[in-house]
């Protein structure tokens, strides 16, 4: 049954008793939802994050190993500075390319044979 709106506003809604947010002692339901998870099993932490993004492993045999950042291709193999698995050239810094097909690299050398382009604490 509706009734009729009221000529002017009713009083606010109170509860009987104040609502208490606070975990209890014993469950308020008649069967808890879900058990207990276990304790951690590290008492601290584990460390501290690797100093740059690491890859997920390729595949043996993929063509995402042979993407390695270089000025060409003869440079690329030559200094093996970083894989870009991706194909993007946004992987590389310096202004370098990324350069497919360079099957000699097995090991990231990093960027120390382009002393001309990596900037250094004291420039001369």
């Amino acid at each position: 049954l509706t009734r009729s709106p009221t000529p002017e506003p009713t009083p606010m809604p109170s509860t009987a008793a104040p609502i208490n947010t606070n975990p209890t002692q014993t469950p308020t339901t008649s069967k808890p939802s879900r058990t207990p998870t276990p304790a951690p099993t590290t008492l601290k932490p584990t460390g501290v994050p690797s100093k740059k993004p690491t890859w997920a492993p390729i595949p043996f045999g993929s063509m995402q190993m042979e993407f390695w950042c270089g000025l060409d291709w003869f440079d690329a193999q030559a200094n093996c500075a970083q894989r870009c698995p991706s194909g993007s050239d946004d992987l590389c810094l310096y202004g370098l390319k990324c350069i497919s097909g360079v099957a000699t690299c097995k090991k990231e050398l990093g960027y120390s044979n382009y002393p001309g382009l990596v900037p250094t604490a004291n420039p001369t």
